[in-house]
């Protein structure tokens, strides 16, 4: 999946209307980050 995330330019993320955290703490932005795995795209 990584490899998709080479060739965009940014990224623009919503919260997900049902999203729940499962008792993590963490945001949409925490879960991308980890995804992202230093790249650096503008979100």
């Amino acid at each position: 999946m990584q490899d998709i995330f080479d060739k965009v330019a940014g990224i623009t993320l919503g919260k997900h209307e049902q999203y729940h955290d499962l008792t993590t703490a963490k945001q949409p932005l925490d879960l991308l980050k980890e995804q992202l795995d230093g790249l650096e795209i503008p979100i």
